[in-house]
């Protein structure tokens, strides 16, 4: 997955079979490791949420200028659905960034 750089990383996340709750957290690769804040939804049965993981604007300075200056960054995020039975599943997704 591609991503502009922004103010935050998106990620679409979908509970098909029942209600659930979506986490989703990660770290942000661009020289340095950098940590994306948490992002929590409810979502309904059938439903989806778009999370965003947001950057504070130091990280997202460096981010910038690492990409102008044709170097690489990537988000990798983990998103744990749970539903009310306490059954859990776990998804990785790595996004690439461009300016």
């Amino acid at each position: 997955m591609k991503q502009r750089a922004g103010r935050s990383i998106a990620i679409g996340v979908s509970c098909l079979d029942e209600a659930c709750l979506a986490s989703a957290s990660g770290v942000l690769v661009a020289g340095k490791r950098f940590r994306l804040k948490t992002a929590n939804a409810r979502i309904p049965k059938g439903g989806q949420r778009t999370l965003a993981l947001k950057l504070d604007p130091k990280t997202l300075k460096a981010i910038k200028r690492r990409l102008r200056r044709g170097k690489k960054a990537a988000a990798q995020v983990v998103v744990t659905a749970k539903d009310a039975a306490g059954n859990s599943a776990v998804a990785k997704r790595k996004i690439k960034l461009k300016c």
